[in-house]
Parts: structure tokens; sequence; C-alpha cells
């Protein structure tokens, strides 16, 4: 059996489950013996389902449970109808009826929902889905559901508005193309809509003005006025305006005839004033302007004739007499007026000239008698008294024993000297042998002399005479002179080499010097320098007595031999790693020797100075290179100060001893580096300081500029603060003077060098630092006791003494009574071994080396107290304070006393 509505399908499951519902066969069975009723009551607004099953049926008599549900079905619906409040009586089914034997809804809710008619037993069919919307827009069918599709209103016109009204359906309105523009013509195109086109204004007449306004086409009367009341101003249609001007001529030529701006044609009368103060000025009406000459009476004087003059008085002027001869002298007649010309006479009283007056330039003209015979060897001239010629044979002796006797040449009236004494030695160099002119003998002549001129340039060579030429010639410098360099040199040609462990000595060769010249300039820059109102003039006495601002401390190094104490930085210039130290020299080189007075002291105490050179890959505060500065110091009271060495420049033109633009100072550094300064010597008032690759700089110790202070990283002159700084070091030592090698010189290195005051003249001895190799050289150069600059001969200085010190590394070296001592970096291997290496011998001996501390540097000698100096350049680190200047007695070195 099938359940017959869908609405009791949850309940006909339920029977399922409970074994209600037994097979087909069953149920056709249970059809004659049961019948079901449904009906729905209402309770409190909602719909419930209720089954009434007969308990005679066999199936339901055998399943309790079933019977149970379906008495209680029943009860349950008692109740409902009770509680409804409704009058419903439940009716009995008539169990005689067919039932539905199938399920009547097809699932097609567009025919509606079919039921079962339980009175006959068959599936009734239910109401069709009314799915009109009541709009005459939408086409509107059933397909599982009400569908309303929009229909489509388009007249294929694009010049109607196509819409649809929900009442009435599609309507075509026409399109309304007017823009509201009467300047333009609106229409409608069936293919392309709406359109405009600009509507164009045109009536062909020239007087109007075409235009598109607010009522469509407008044409304007053109108006032609000027406003010039001179002119006629009309229209034309074809052409336009037109402008004639008004014409005022009354035909009178005594007016000039014009229109009044105002109104109304003038006319003037005619200016007739030639501006001739001679004519008598008029007009005549029909004529025109007139001008009638002014006549003047004649006077008395027949030289003369009257006229009228620039003021328009009569006025005499002289009769011109002129027959255009220049050889006459031209008058006129008082008495007569008549023209007189009389000759110029010409006469020079000279009975030797022939007088004329020249018809060109109206001048005498005196021409000399022509005496010449046409013999060459003879003078002619003529008697000033007679005025006749006289024709005298040409003299040619000439007093000269040694060119024999002259003759004249008749073919060019030349003297000819006759045979000439000849003497036949001809060795200018020895002094040539020449024929004496008084007595016609042969006779030694001077040797020659080749000293050049005193401005000759020493860097071209040396003058020398050539017995081969018989003449002076410069002998320029060779590389074949040179000895082995150092890498750094690229040297080609090597003659002299070193010896391991000897201080070979050789001929300097070409190691040449130029003194560049430019004293006077620097010190003339210098000079202007400190007349500015931020520069002080400064002494260096007044620094040592007065302006020490840094404090040094004692040291000394008792595990190095020989080093019997020193003294050392403050922790700041211990510690720093951009400023490292390089030269040593002090106040007993500035004296010169032993004999010096004050015993070596400046300012009545000892002073050194040390050099320190710029590393800005180290300085964190600038990337500039900052050059050098040098420290002086006062070894008794223990207490230095820093200044910085500069170059006076002149930013301008320098002429007349004067820089005419800014004088300036530049720090001893290039855009790469800083001039090392590996080595210092003060000598009289001058510092030297060695620059590596070309001799020495030097400075004016009496120069010192007190500057201003406050800009860390600015040098020379700022024209904002208009002031001189120093690197915020308050003294500026200014470079006075250079020497540099010239350019086809022996390479020279300059990499440290010390003062000998034992040699005479005083000299350096400056040297070549070479890394682990022994071709570093030493080399001597004279000082002028007198100048305190070196000596020089034709502007060059040449080294009095060159040698090999057989050493490596050599960072400094000097020399005291031709003993040598030379400090290196190199560290001693010997026993005792030491960081450094402290060498000793005179020349062709042999080397002795001795403990020295690590990186030590330059070396100064204190004869006073046969103290030798050095200072080392290692910062202090973490290990300790590496950086400081010490001594040993320099006899115990050479005498091997405190190995």
């Amino acid at each position: 059996m099938k359940v017959c509505n869908t609405k009791l399908r949850w309940f006909a499951t339920l029977l399922v489950t409970l074994g209600a519902c037994a097979t087909e066969s069953n149920v056709e069975k249970s059809t004659e013996d049961a019948a079901v009723s449904a009906e729905t009551t209402v309770d409190g607004g909602s719909t419930e389902t209720t089954t009434s099953v007969d308990a005679g049926m066999d199936v339901f008599e055998q399943d309790m449970e079933s019977s149970e549900i379906a008495d209680s079905s029943v009860e349950s619906s008692d109740a409902s109808d009770t509680d409804s409040g409704e009058d419903d009586t439940a009716t009995e089914e008539d169990t005689s009826l067919v039932p539905c034997v199938e399920t009547c809804d097809d699932g097609d809710p567009c025919n509606g929902v079919e039921q079962c008619d339980t009175a006959v037993g068959a599936c009734i069919a239910g109401s069709p889905l009314d799915c009109d919307d009541d709009d005459a827009c939408t086409v509107d069918t059933c397909n599982g559901g009400c569908l309303h599709e929009p229909i489509e209103c388009s007249d294929g016109d694009a010049c109607t508005s196509n819409l649809c009204d929900p009442d009435t359906g599609c309507t075509f309105a026409p399109l309304n193309c007017d823009d509201g523009d009467p300047c333009t013509d609106d229409g409608c195109s069936p293919n392309g809509g709406c359109w405009s086109s600009e509507v164009v204004c045109e009536d062909g007449d020239s007087c109007t003005e075409d235009l598109c306004g607010q009522q469509g086409c407008e044409f304007l009367a053109l108006d032609c006025s000027d406003g010039n009341p001179c002119t006629i101003d009309q229209c034309n249609s074809a052409s336009g305006c037109t402008y004639e001007e008004e014409d005022c001529d009354d035909g009178d030529p005594c007016t000039e005839d014009g229109c009044n701006l105002n109104g109304g044609c003038l006319s003037v009368a005619v200016n007739c004033d030639d501006e001739d103060p001679c004519t008598a000025d008029t007009c005549i009406t029909g004529l025109g302007c007139l001008f009638d000459p002014i006549s003047c009476p004649a006077d008395s004087d027949p030289c003369t004739t009257e006229q009228c003059d620039s003021t328009g008085a009569c006025a005499s002027v002289e009769v011109e007499c002129a027959d255009q001869n220049n050889c006459t002298e031209d008058t006129c007649d008082p008495v007569t007026g008549d023209c007189i010309f009389a000759p110029v006479v010409c006469e020079d009283d000279d009975p030797c000239t022939t007088d004329f007056c020249s018809s060109q330039s109206g001048a005498c003209v005196f021409t000399a008698a022509n005496c010449n015979d046409g013999l060459l060897c003879t003078d002619d001239s003529c008697d000033p008294v007679t005025g006749l010629c006289v024709n005298q044979p040409k003299l040619c002796a000439d007093q000269d024993l040694c060119d024999g006797e002259e003759t004249c040449d008749p073919s060019t009236g030349a003297c000819v000297d006759g045979d000439p004494v000849v003497c036949t030695e001809t060795n200018a160099c020895a002094g040539l042998t020449a024929c004496d002119p008084g007595s016609g003998e042969c006779v030694q002549g001077p040797p020659l002399d080749c000293t050049p001129s005193p401005d000759f340039d020493g860097c071209a060579g040396e003058s020398v005479c050539d017995p081969f030429f018989n003449g002076c010639s410069i002998e320029p410098m060779s590389a074949l002179f040179c000895p082995e360099a150092p890498d750094a040199c690229d040297s080609a040609i090597d003659v002299v080499f070193p010896e391991n462990g000897k201080v070979v000595e050789f001929q300097p060769g070409y190691f040449t010097l130029r003194d560049d010249e430019q004293w006077a300039k620097r010190e003339a820059i210098v000079d202007q320098i400190g007349e500015h109102p931020s520069v002080t003039k400064t002494s260096l006495e007044s620094i040592l007595y007065s302006d020490l601002n840094r404090t040094a401390s004692s040291i000394n190094l008792p595990l190095i031999d020989c080093v019997n104490g020193g003294w050392t930085w403050n922790t700041g210039d211990q510690e720093v790693d951009y400023w490292w130290p390089q030269g040593v020299t002090g106040s007993v080189d500035a004296w010169g020797d032993s004999s010096a007075g004050e015993n070596g002291l400046v300012a009545g105490t000892d002073v050194m100075m040390v050099s320190w050179y710029h590393k800005a890959e180290e300085d964190s505060g600038t990337s500039k290179y900052k050059g050098v500065r040098v420290s002086i110091v006062d070894t008794w009271g223990l207490k230095y100060r820093h200044v910085i060495l500069a170059e006076p420049v002149c930013d301008g033109v320098f002429s007349g001893g004067t820089c005419n633009g800014t004088a300036n100072y530049e720090p001893l550094a290039s855009a790469s580096a800083s001039l090392h300064a590996g080595g210092i010597v003060w000598y009289k008032n001058y510092l030297y300081v060695a620059d590596t690759s070309k001799g020495f700089r030097v400075f004016d110790l009496t120069r010192i500029h007190r500057v201003q202070t406050g800009k860390k990283n600015t040098i020379g002159y700022d024209a904002g603060d208009d002031a001189f700084y120093g690197y915020n070091y308050q003294y500026v030592l200014p470079q006075v003077g250079a020497y540099t090698l010239c350019d086809a010189s022996c390479c020279a290195r300059f990499s440290w060098a010390g003062f000998d005051g034992t040699t005479d003249p005083p000299s350096i001895v400056a040297g070549e630092y070479v890394s682990s190799s022994k071709t570093g050289r030493a080399h001597r150069w004279d000082l002028d006791s007198t100048t305190g600059k070196l000596e020089t001969l034709f502007k060059v200085s040449k080294p009095s003494g060159a040698y090999f010190p057989g050493v490596s590394n050599m960072q400094g070296g000097l020399s005291v009574n031709g003993h040598f001592f030379f400090s290196s970096s190199k560290g001693k291997t010997s026993l005792p071994p030491s960081a450094g290496t402290l060498w000793d011998g005179a020349p062709g001996g042999d080397l002795e080396d001795h403990q020295w501390p690590k990186l030590p540097e330059d070396l100064y000698y204190d004869w006073f107290t046969d103290r030798l100096w050095t200072c080392t350049e290692e910062p202090a680190s973490f290990w300790g304070n590496t950086r400081y200047c010490i001594h040993v007695d320099r006899s115990e070195v050479q005498n091997n006393q405190c190995n």
C-alpha cells in the first residue's frame, strides 16, 4: 500500500518503521478489512494531521504497538478539537470506497498540486499557477515556476526614443534633437541619431559685422569711424571701411595747409628763412619764397672786396693773389690792387752745392756737387772754398802688425789684409797662442774661462771647456754616474752597489737639488697674511715662555740596552691613530755646533721638535689629509704644544711683491696623502722638512702666526668669518723655501734627515727607507753657516758625500765626527734581540747592531749631553704605550759598552 497524501509521508515512514506497512499482497488483503481516515484540525492557527485506523484489521491486530499508536492518535485528535473550541466532529470513513493507488502530485507547480479524492479514490488536478504580474513590459511564463522576461522595445530607428509603459507596453516617441543653441542647425538621422552643425551667418556685405547671438544670426553695421577728424570715413559694401584725407590745400604757396586734429582746416604762413644772413627773405603770393642777396658798397682799399659776412653785416675781405706756383711769393699792390708774383730766392753761400726752389714743395733745395771719379780706391770730396772736386787715394794701414800690410782692392774698394802672422797653438782650454798686434810676435793667451753667467741654471749640467771643439759646452747630467737605487726610483743603470754590513762611500755623481728661488714671494705672502686682523705675529720664544698647553711624562726602557731615559706624550697623543710622529730635531741643531752659545738652549730651556703626519683614512672627523704638524717640546719642563705647518699661496695674481687676490695657506698634503715628513733638521731660524721624492721644504721659525681656533677642519682664510684658521691649532708655521731634485739628476729619496755639526761647513745627512732591502742610500748636503740655507752654486746644491750604509728599513740616520748611526725598524736578530735595530759604524768599517725599540724613527744628537735621541711612531694599544722619545749615550753605543 502507498500513502496517497504527500503530507502524510512522514507518518507512512513511521508506520514502515513500526512494521505497520506490509508487503503489497498484505495491503491488498487489508483493503477489504480496514479503512483509513485522515482529517486536519486547526489548533491555534497551526495545521495538524491525524489518522484513524480500524482496530479490526488483521495486520494491526498482530502489532499491538501500532494499535496503541492508532488509539493514541484518535485521543490526541479529540483533545485537539476540545482545545480549539471549534464545533468539529470526526466523521468515520466509508470503508467501502477504493483508495488512490499512487502519489497524485506530478511535481510540476505550473499545473497546480494534484490531490487524491477520497470519495472516488482517484487523483484530481490542482489549480494551475497564475503567473500574470500585470506588467505589460514582461512576458509571463511558467517553467518550474513563474518567469517574467522583459520585452525588448526597439523599432530600429535612431530618431525615436524607445520606452516601455507597464500599462500599455512599448512606446516610440520622436527623439528631441534641439540643443537649445540658436547658432546651430539641429536634426536627426535614422542611422546616426541627433546631429548639430554651426550656423553660418554671412550676408556678403563688407559693411556689416556678421555674428550669431541669442536670437540667431545678427548683421550689425560696421563702425568705420577712426576718430580722426582729418579723414573722411566711409564704407564700401565690397571692400569695407575707407579713409580719405581731408583736402585743405588753399592753393597759396605762401601758406602751409593742413587739417586741425580738433576739427577743420588750418593755414599757416610759410617760413621763408633760408638761414643765410646775407639774403633778404620774402614770400610773394602766387610765387612763393624769394631770397635776394644783400649788396655791400665798396671801400677805398683796392686790395679788398666788400661782402656780407656770417652775421649779416658788410665786411672787407682781402683780394686773394695766388698763381699756383710754389716758387713765387704772391702779394697785392696796395695802390693799384694788382697782384704781384715775385720768384723765391734760394742761396746757401756754399760753393759745393747747387741751389734751386722745388716746384713740388716750394722749399729750397741744396744739392751737393758730384765729385765721384768712379774709382773705388779714392776718397772723393769738394773743396768748400773753391767748390772744386778733390780725389785722394784711400789709406788702408790699421796699425796691426799681425794681419800684414793692408792695400786697397780696386774691384771692391775694401782694404785687404796682407799675409797674417800664423800662431800654431790652438788649445783654447789651455790658453791659445796668439799674435801681439803691437809686435807681430806669437804669445801664449789665458785659458778659456767657461764659468757660466750668474743666472745659469745648474740643473742643465756643468759648463766645461772642450779641447776638441776649442770652446765651452754644457755637459748634461748622466744616468751613467748614478749608484744602485731603490725600486721607487725606477733606475735603469747601476754602477755602484752596497756591501752587506759595511758603510760604503762613493762619488755622489749627479744628486742635485735646485733652489726654487721663491723665498721672497713666500715671505711676502706670509707677511701679507700677518697683517690680517685675525692673525698675530708670534715668536718661538713667547710660545716656549708662556703658551705650551700639553704635559709630557718621564719614561725609561730598562729592558733595552743603552736606553737611559726619555719622555712620552699625554694619553691622547699616545693613543691617537691618525697622527703619526716621524722626524726629530732640537735646539742644539739650531745653534749649529759645540761652540754654540747658550749651551744649545732656546728661551733658557732645552727644546726638541717632532714632526707628525696626518692619516685621513684613520680620522673619522674628516676625509681630507691635513699634512704635517710639529710638536715644540720643553724637555726640562715636560710641556709641549703642536703647531701646524702650511704653505703660503696666492689665490690670484702675484705681482710687484704683492698678492693681488687672497693671500692664503694650504696644508702640506695632496688629495690622497699627507707629506710624510720622515726627517726634520732645525738650523738657525729654519726648519728643514724632508719631502720624500723631491728634497727639502724650509720653514721660517721667525714668522710664526697665531690664528683663530674653533674650526677643526679648516685651514687658511675663511671668507664667511673673515678669519684665518689652522685646523684648530693655535699656531701656523709657514714654508718659505724649497729645494727640489733636478729633472735630470740621479733619483734620491728623502725618507729621513739628521744634522751633523762636526763637519765644516755643518751639513744635513739624508737617506732612504727601503723595506727589507739594503739598497737605501745616504747623502750629505752642506749648509751655509751665514744664511742658514743650503750652499748653492748656479742655483743648485750638490752633495758633498754619498754612502751605502748596507742597512734595510732605515728610518733615521746621522753622523758625528765621521762615525755613522742608523735607526732601523728591522728587528735585531742577534742576541739580545729587539723589535728595532740601532746600527753604528765608520765608512769602510763593519757595522755593529744594538737593541732598539719597536718602529723607531728619525735620529737627533745633543752634543752637550752626548745623547742620541729617537722617537717611536706606533700608537699605544691594549698591550701598553709604545709611542715615546728616548735617548742613549752615543759614546756607549759607539764603544759597545752597553751590550
